[in-house]
């Protein structure tokens, strides 16, 4: 179990639905995988992932969670993204191993597993450039919205209703 990590044991039910329990319990804090010292594009003092897959995938359920669980984890994984975004200049929404991007769907949900650690006070994260890369992604049309950013910004902007 990683640091900060809190125990948990399930009880009653069938040895079946516990083993579905801790295996649907386990398999969360898997992805982002850490790799600390694997990150050949620059130095830094804060940790590195290097494959989100899919942020969509995993920002409603398994962030949530290691926040309850893991704590220090969801920590770790919010500066890096925060690092991330210093670096690169976006957030990422997919990332694979071997320091690619992958597309984005239709936006970053990176924002979404900022702001939850944000809303529960947690400390140790740099959050005035967390708000900033928030900021920077909703509001920035992106050279390349398959791979950072939000797409359709231009559109959105000139359909907003102003009012004088």
């Amino acid at each position: 179990m990683g640091p900060g990590a809190r125990q948990s044991r399930a009880e009653g039910r069938t040895p079946s639905r516990r083993k579905i329990f801790y295996t649907g319990s386990t398999t969360p804090c898997s992805c982002p995988p850490t790799a600390p010292a694997r990150n050949p594009l620059w130095k830094s003092s804060e940790p590195y992932y290097d494959d989100y897959y899919a942020i969509w995938d995993i920002f409603r359920t398994s962030n949530p969670l290691l926040l309850l669980i893991a704590p220090e984890r969801e920590t770790q994984i919010v500066r890096a993204l925060v690092d991330l975004y210093r670096h690169e200049g976006w957030l990422p929404d997919a990332r694979k191993r071997q320091l690619q991007r992958a597309r984005t769907q239709g936006g970053s949900t990176a924002e979404f597993i900022l702001t939850t650690p944000s809303s529960k006070g947690v400390k140790g994260v740099d959050w005035k450039t967390a708000l900033a890369a928030e900021m920077h992604d909703a509001e920035t049309s992106p050279a390349d919205h398959f791979k950072e950013g939000r797409g359709g910004l231009g559109r959105l902007a000139s359909s907003r209703l102003r009012f004088d």
